[in-house]
C-alpha cells in the first residue's frame, strides 16, 4: 500500500494518507471549452447576476461578450463590462472592429 504524508500547519502533526491515488482524467481541449461554456451559462443565468460576475477576469485580461449583429449576420458585436458595443469581423481569430461607416 502506498503511503503519502501530507503537509499540515502545525510541525507535530502529521497525517498520512493510505492507499493509490486515484487517477486524474485527463481532459481534451474541447471537453474543456464545453465545461466552460456551462460554467458562463450557469452564471447568466441567474436572476440577478451582476455584469461584474459574468466579465470577470481572473488573469486580470479584459474579458469581452460576442454576438451575432441582428442586422448583418456576417458581423459580430463585441461588448465589454461597461455596455460599449463594438462591431466588426473576425480576423484570423482575433476582433477587428469596423469603423462606424459601414455599420
Amino acid at each position: 500500500m502506498a503511503e503519502t504524508r501530507v503537509v499540515t500547519p502545525r510541525g507535530d502533526l502529521f497525517v498520512v494518507r493510505l492507499g493509490e491515488r486515484p487517477a486524474q482524467k485527463v481532459l481534451t481541449a474541447k471537453e474543456k471549452t464545453s465545461a466552460f461554456i456551462a460554467k458562463i451559462a450557469r452564471v447568466a443565468n441567474k436572476p440577478g447576476a451582476s455584469r461584474q460576475s459574468i466579465f470577470r477576469s481572473s488573469t486580470g485580461k479584459k474579458v469581452y461578450a460576442y454576438s451575432v449583429y441582428p442586422k448583418d449576420p456576417t458581423k459580430i458585436v463585441r461588448e465589454d463590462v461597461t455596455g460599449k458595443m463594438a462591431v466588426g469581423r473576425l480576423v484570423k481569430g482575433r476582433f477587428r472592429a469596423l469603423s462606424q461607416n459601414s455599420v
